[in-house]
């Protein structure tokens, strides 16, 4: 690569969700990251440009909550 050369981050797009519901004496919480589960690299893996420091983006995470407040 030739000196100077700069190295954009590939683009990304990654939807999350979350939802919240009144559940009995508290509330309910649903959630989901990278909800199509997309196969990526974040910007910072991608900054160094070093095969080694190449880690993909987390997959489809989904999380269930339930907090009372009191």
């Amino acid at each position: 690569m030739p000196p100077g050369t700069v190295l954009l981050p590939a683009p990304y797009t990654v939807v999350d969700v979350v939802a919240r519901f009144d559940a009995g004496p508290g509330d309910l919480t649903l959630s989901a990251k990278n909800l199509l589960n997309e196969d990526y690299y974040p910007a910072v893996s991608q900054a160094y440009n070093l095969s080694t420091s190449r880690v993909k983006g987390q997959g489809r995470t989904v999380g269930l909550g339930y907090a009372v407040n009191w």
